[in-house]
């Protein structure tokens, strides 16, 4: 439910898995577009993008 609240525009999370969607979260709001524009999300591992993130 959250991820639908807080991903309205589910284009943007279509290429991503389950573990990157929730590790999404973790960016803050404003800060999420740039992050995903800015990294080859769909490249990465899943542990490699909760580096990242971290």
């Amino acid at each position: 439910m959250q991820v639908a609240t807080e991903f309205p525009n589910s284009s943007t999370l279509m290429n991503l898995n389950k573990s990157k969607v929730l590790a999404l979260l973790d960016v803050p709001q404003a800060e999420r577009e740039t992050f995903l524009e800015e990294n080859k999300v769909n490249e990465m591992t899943t542990r490699e993008y909760q580096q990242i993130i971290s």
